[in-house]
């Protein structure tokens, strides 16, 4: 309660992740308004990634690599004027020899593999407000941008807390995972049902962070 720095606004959590937020404080004791009550709201990111893995390219076999006779057939600039001609000087070859030399040829054995990335692997987050249900209702979220498209939004990816200064949580607190995308027609952006990490039903030891938002000093 109060006796131990506990004030109206500040998140609970279990183990498992955020379940509220403190309503009132007494001295020895607080009552707290559960993630899943119609009137919890909080500002959330979905957390989603691409599923595209990057390319390994294995080494290319020494007897792979061109020899200076097939590449002068492509390149030679040769003249067949009478009276002077044109020499082309390629690079990393010497005159009079038959392949590549083995400091430049690509891919010779031992050579380790390169990996080449085809897409960021970096995370995309999709901010939204999550609104509670009541008892034995998942919760939703609806989304502030009506351009978030629900097919870049996957079942299972992770739901956290988006923090901001007006929050009711600071930032990537766990809250649970998409359960369900429901598409809407129109402009309106794609809701999201969501099964929430902690079990509500089952609680016993709550931890509370000493952290209070903004829109709750005063209370």
């Amino acid at each position: 309660g109060a006796n131990s720095g506990i004030k109206v606004g500040m998140p609970v959590l279990n183990a498992a992740g955020l379940i509220g937020k403190v309503t009132e404080v007494f001295a020895d004791r607080a009552l707290v308004m559960l993630i899943s009550d119609p009137d919890y709201a909080l500002s959330v990111k979905v957390v989603t990634k691409s599923s595209r893995t990057p390319v390994t390219l294995p080494p290319l076999p020494t007897e792979d690599a061109p020899t200076v006779d097939s590449v002068l057939e492509t390149t030679d600039t040769s003249s067949t004027s009478s009276t002077s001609s044109t020499t082309t000087t390629i690079l990393g070859f010497t005159p009079g020899t038959t392949t590549i030399p083995p400091e430049v040829v690509a891919g010779a054995g031992g050579g380790s593999n390169i990996t080449v990335p085809v897409a960021s692997q970096l995370a995309v987050r999709e901010t939204g407000i999550l609104e509670g249900r009541g008892p034995g209702t998942r919760p939703i979220v609806r989304f502030l941008d009506a351009s978030t498209r629900g097919s870049a939004i996957e079942v299972g990816a992770p739901i956290v807390s988006a923090g901001g200064s007006r929050s009711l949580a600071p930032p990537d607190i766990v809250i649970g995972v998409v359960s369900r995308v429901v598409e809407r027609l129109g402009t309106a952006g794609p809701v999201l049902e969501i099964d929430l990490v902690a079990d509500l039903s089952s609680l016993s030891f709550l931890r509370v962070l000493l952290y209070q938002p903004i829109t709750e000093t005063g209370k």
